[in-house]
């Protein structure tokens, strides 16, 4: 296996590059900057059932058979996704609409792609599609939470692949441009609508519609109170 690099990040530590794909292909043991995005070539695509095989503390998502590394989460993005989850989770759970997972969840694109998004529903007439080493047909709901280091092309190619395993329904939250892109699958593809303020609600997750506003709110609404208010609608 060889090892190339993407882009640019902040940070200065270092880390060294390691797998644990089969014997039958051999990382480059090399030291490198934070600052780069490690990618790992194979001399052979890299399968879906090998990457879940792994089980490596470091995270890589599967683009076109290869391993590409991800970028360490910045804390506004961290402190959104852990307000944002367990409201989403709860809410589904208590009204048995489904299942929510979280952003080690493995998501099958294809025969050599994979992703981890950052929170991912399934409804329950569709929970076989759920297994033991990750998710294997097109989730109800993904949704992402952007940080400032991401490239613009990444965020295109991960779009253009949720969409071709036809996705229902995407979320892009932008905290810096604060912002949301919704994307509705539809008939005939899929329709854009931008959520900058009032009520951001969901298509396929019946009743869940929050302020958008919190989402860039330094205060977040508790969301034991939030939920207790729901429940009361």
């Amino acid at each position: 296996m060889t090892q190339t690099t993407l882009g640019k990040r902040t940070g200065t530590r270092k880390r060294r590059a390691t797998s644990n794909l089969p014997a039958t292909r051999t990382a480059v043991d090399t030291t490198l900057s934070v600052e780069e995005r490690r990618v790992l070539v194979s001399d052979r695509p890299i399968t879906f059932e090998q990457w879940v095989d792994r089980g490596g503390r470091e995270l890589y998502e599967l683009v076109n058979g290869s391993l590409v590394e991800m970028m360490a989460a910045h804390l506004e993005h961290e402190r959104l996704f852990a307000w944002l989850f367990p409201l989403l989770g709860v809410y589904v759970g208590v009204r048995n609409q489904g299942e929510v997972l979280g952003s080690r969840t493995a998501v099958r694109i294809t025969e050599f792609g994979g992703r981890l998004p950052d929170i991912v529903f399934v409804r329950t007439d569709r929970a076989d599609i759920i297994k033991k080493r990750g998710i294997y047909s097109e989730p109800d709901l993904i949704i992402e939470i952007l940080s400032p280091g991401d490239r613009p092309s990444d965020i295109t190619a991960l779009e253009a692949e949720y969409r071709t395993i036809g996705i229902p329904e995407l979320w892009f939250i932008d905290p810096k441009k604060r912002r949301v892109r919704v994307l509705t699958k539809g008939d005939v593809g899929y329709s854009e609508t931008m959520v900058m303020d009032g009520t951001l609600a969901s298509s396929t997750v019946d009743g869940f519609a929050i302020d958008c506003e919190w989402l860039w709110a330094d205060n977040r609404p508790d969301v034991l109170t939030l939920l207790r208010q729901m429940s009361d609608k």
